[in-house]
């Protein structure tokens, strides 16, 4: 994977990284392992893998990081999904699926913005099948 075009199409394969070590909490924002990222302390660092296709099931891995070593996960937790599903939610991460052959996946990444936190943002945004998108506030 490149990861300068991480919104490209891709090919992984058994144990190879979905997406490299990043906040995904605001969009597509891979980070540089060699880069000190201290001014992240208290955010939510992440990479998946693909750990697995079988005949039924896609199986990743989700792995988190301390800002300062993005090098050693500090947790992990696994997912499966069935083969058949053309996308899947990762934390803020969509991936379409767009074929399964043998141990491999192709696949395009998206950001899913988080839940709204507040009634006005709830108010004025809407779910559409690809994602959310704003609406106009209603007239008063």
């Amino acid at each position: 994977m490149r990861y300068g075009a991480i919104d490209a199409v891709h090919i992984a394969r058994r144990g190879e990284l979905i997406v490299p070590p990043g906040d995904y909490s605001q969009g597509l924002l891979p980070l540089d392992p060699h880069e000190p990222n201290a001014g992240l302390t208290g955010r939510v660092i992440y990479d998946a893998a693909l750990l697995d296709v079988d005949g039924a099931r896609i199986v990743f891995e989700v792995r988190t990081y301390d800002p300062g070593d993005l090098i050693h996960p500090q947790t992990s937790e696994t997912h499966a999904f069935p083969v058949t599903d053309r996308a899947v939610q990762l934390q803020q991460l969509r991936l379409a699926i767009s074929a399964v052959k043998g141990n491999a996946i192709s696949y395009r990444v998206a950001f899913v913005p988080p839940p709204a936190t507040s009634a006005r943002e709830t108010e004025h945004t809407e779910c559409q099948a690809d994602g959310l998108k704003d609406v106009a506030p209603p007239n008063d």
